[in-house]
């Protein structure tokens, strides 16, 4: 079972859903919406129940090519944590892949490590460019 794919672009923002493998969610761009539209946690809630319902075991969240998120960003990603954890409890974890060699990721990862708890995890790697075949991990 995988996500419904599916690509959005939303001013500076891309997200790919679904696009293989099947569990991903890619984010990618620059996330700079001033929360007038909820776009973003219309999304997560959608991915959420989708996720729910087809009874996946995880979810990733791949934020390696998303080069600047404002705190409208920060605030939809802890929502959509506490979605996960409920009530009721999310069937699935939620693995974040994210890029440390960008200062807003290196700075509001591991607060959102508080907040996801045993429903997170975190795969971090240090490089430039997601396409880089160098990747440092960490």
């Amino acid at each position: 079972m995988s996500l419904s794919p599916r690509k959005i672009q939303r001013g500076t923002t891309d997200v790919a859903i679904g696009i293989q493998p099947g569990g991903v969610v890619r984010i990618a761009g620059v996330f700079r919406d001033t929360g007038s539209e909820p776009w973003l946690y219309n999304l997560f809630a959608e991915i959420h129940q989708e996720a729910q319902t087809q009874q996946l075991e995880e979810v990733v969240l791949d934020l390696r090519n998303l080069t600047y998120a404002n705190a409208d960003a920060w605030r939809n990603l802890i929502l959509l944590l506490r979605l996960i954890k409920g009530p009721p409890r999310a069937t699935y974890r939620l693995r974040v892949r994210t890029n440390l060699s960008y200062q807003w990721q290196r700075v509001g990862i591991p607060i959102l490590s508080a907040f996801g708890g045993s429903m997170l995890s975190i795969e971090a790697i240090n490089y430039l460019s997601a396409d880089s075949s160098s990747a440092d991990k960490t």
